[in-house]
């Protein structure tokens, strides 16, 4: 009874890890991309690039981003702090 109780122990122990070994053939296909793939990508490509330089390029005016939530002083003017 043991010796029946310790081989299905070993059984269920070994089972994992004879599952993770990787199987003998080539599971992997050819990842070569074929003539109309790559006319394709390169028409996609080309058209990203068209688009971004379409947009055009937005300039920073001021690097203050809290400038419209201050209160104005009393000679209308904002304040605007010194750098430290």
């Amino acid at each position: 009874m043991r010796k029946v109780v310790a081989t299905m122990i070993f059984a269920l122990a070994v089972t994992p890890g004879h599952a993770q070994k990787t199987p003998p053939i080539n599971l992997l296909k050819d990842n070569t991309p074929d003539a109309y793939t790559r006319q394709r990508q390169k028409d996609i490509e080309s058209e990203y690039n068209a688009t971004m330089k379409k947009i055009p390029d937005k300039k920073k005016s001021n690097a203050d981003p809290w400038q419209d939530l201050r209160r104005p002083s009393v000679d209308g003017k904002q304040h605007v702090p010194s750098a430290r």
